[in-house]
């Protein structure tokens, strides 16, 4: 008999995978402006497009991390988990024991995160506050140093320069979120070789999408407001090798669509004006 739970895990990431990539396609949708006529939910590719004049192509999405992987996937990504995971667990630990944290965000600025110690500072921060603060409206920043509260102040600004280790804690009713800072910065890595180990390796089911319609379009999705992993650009002269796909897309949420196709000529579309600039490529 099937593990329920097993089953019940399954469906729930094919659910959020879906909702994902229904995401991602609105996104080059909103960049590029076409004039599709359908869109079919397939399997390899991950959809079946009809185009303005009757012709079809398929359409494989993956999404980019940045690093390498292991057979699990991003490295990268799997730490930015982790160390959700873990500061989930400090939550729901510091709401038992000083219940107004559940209207409370937490912004952790102390570099590198360690659970074990983490637990202890953020429960002096919030024992802090119970006895110093006005829990309901006001907003701390604490400076941090060897992993113990250095300095309290509504005034400091943790980010100005100088000032590396901190935790930013502010009463947030409706959007109490708790989260790694370092975990969430717009960094915008280089992601030439990302690129090309995408289309490499989607490249190898190339031939199974072509049972399905001639025409196969690739679509690489990075969020530079979600993740650090997934905060990555190609250099301007970069151009990747297709590998037998006609178009492959970069795109970068919330700015904009990156287009890469089989004449070398890379244009970028932008979400935010709807701007369209070209560039060709000659072969050297």
């Amino acid at each position: 008999m099937p593990n329920s739970d097993g089953a019940k895990l399954q469906c729930d990431h094919a659910n959020k995978q879906e909702k994902q990539e229904k995401i991602d396609l609105e996104f080059l949708q909103l960049a590029l402006k076409p004039s599709w006529k359908n869109t079919e939910k397939t399997e390899q590719p991950d959809f079946i497009i009809e185009d303005h004049d009757g012709s079809k192509f398929g359409l494989e999405l993956t999404n980019i991390f940045q690093g390498d992987d292991n057979r699990k996937g991003s490295k990268a990504h799997q730490k930015e988990k982790t160390n959700a995971n873990s500061l989930q667990k400090i939550r729901k630990e510091c709401v038992e024991l000083f219940p107004f944290c559940s209207e409370y965000s937490l912004d952790w600025g102390v570099e590198p995160f360690n659970e074990e110690k983490a637990i202890d500072l953020i429960k002096s921060i919030m024992n802090y506050i119970k006895n110093n603060c006005d829990v309901k409206i006001k907003s701390r920043h604490f400076l941090v140093k060897d992993y113990k509260i250095d300095e309290c102040d509504e005034n400091i600004n943790g980010m100005h320069e100088g000032i590396q280790d901190f935790v930013h804690v502010k009463h947030d009713k409706y959007n109490p979120i708790w989260r790694v800072l370092a975990d969430h910065l717009p960094l915008e890595n280089k992601a030439n070789r990302e690129i090309q180990n995408c289309i490499d390796k989607k490249s190898k089911k190339l031939s199974s999408y072509k049972n399905k319609t001639n025409k196969v379009k690739l679509l690489i999705s990075s969020y530079s407001f979600l993740h650090t992993s997934q905060s990555i650009y190609p250099d301007e002269n970069f151009f990747p090798d297709l590998k037998g796909f006609d178009i492959v897309y970069f795109s970068y949420s919330p700015y904009g669509v990156i287009e890469y196709n089989s004449s070398k000529e890379k244009k970028i579309y932008s979400a935010l004006n709807g701007e369209v600039t070209s560039q060709k490529f000659v072969d050297k």
